[in-house]
């Protein structure tokens, strides 16, 4: 704490032996640089993942969705250095797919964005504080977000795949692999209600457009945000039964 490292939260103390743990559940030297994080270009290799995983206190069995989540972060077009520079409260959200969450434990279903699950909760941190300690993204500094969101504490959750009537997100974005993530950076949650007329499609709809186009959101003034739509089942259905 006295060195500006963490989140607020204690910490679990990085031993070798814990580090070793972590990388035992990943190929390749651990010292090899992998990719580079904006704004402050830090370096990331897979020891310096795996000591942030043990910070956050992460079991070594998630360790490669930490991994891969970090190096989908890298990629160009997600502009990580906007969306950790910007005033706006953006928080980087993972959704974890495949049989992973089974193996891994992670919550996919009831309160998977809430409290309560470690495997959602240390990755989503462990993720968090790569972005303060690597990317540089420490409010004031890196971060300029006015006010901040509690989503950047831990952002993360699991898709249910059971209970999809579409097949598996990832594998819709042309990712055919056994386990994957996605990354997404914006506000945290915001609940849209509908309890109307048995699941009508048009007022499904509808509620999303408009709790996507209040005057106060991002593209009011600026048209370019992009927004992920989490739906329940009871509504994936009803849409998936109308043909969409």
């Amino acid at each position: 704490e006295a060195r500006g490292w963490g989140d607020g939260l204690p910490l679990v103390p990085p031993t070798p032996s814990r580090v070793d743990a972590m990388l035992a559940h990943a190929n390749g030297d651990p010292d090899e640089p992998l990719v580079i994080l904006q704004p402050r270009a830090g370096v990331v290799t897979r020891r310096v993942v795996a000591i942030n995983c043990v910070l956050a206190g992460c079991a070594p069995e998630v360790f490669p969705v930490v991994l891969s989540a970090i190096r989908a972060l890298a990629e160009p077009e997600v502009n990580l250095r906007g969306v950790n520079a910007t005033t706006h409260p953006v928080a980087t959200m993972v959704v974890v797919h495949g049989e992973v969450v089974t193996r891994c434990g992670f919550n996919a279903g009831a309160g998977a964005f809430g409290p309560g699950n470690r495997a959602n909760a240390t990755v989503g941190r462990a993720v968090r504080l790569i972005l303060l300690h690597v990317a540089g993204a420490y409010p004031g500094t890196g971060d300029a977000s006015t006010q901040g969101q509690p989503a950047k504490y831990s952002f993360c959750a699991a898709e249910n795949l059971s209970a999809s009537p579409w097949g598996s997100y990832a594998v819709s974005r042309g990712v055919d692999a056994a386990s994957a993530v996605t990354v997404h950076c914006g506000e945290g949650p915001h609940n849209v209600h509908d309890m109307e007329a048995l699941g009508d499609p048009k007022l499904i709809l509808g509620k999303l457009a408009s709790a996507m186009t209040s005057l106060g959101m991002n593209n009011a003034p600026i048209s370019q945000g992009q927004y992920f739509v989490a739906l329940g089942p009871e509504h994936a259905q009803s849409l998936a039964d109308a043909g969409l």
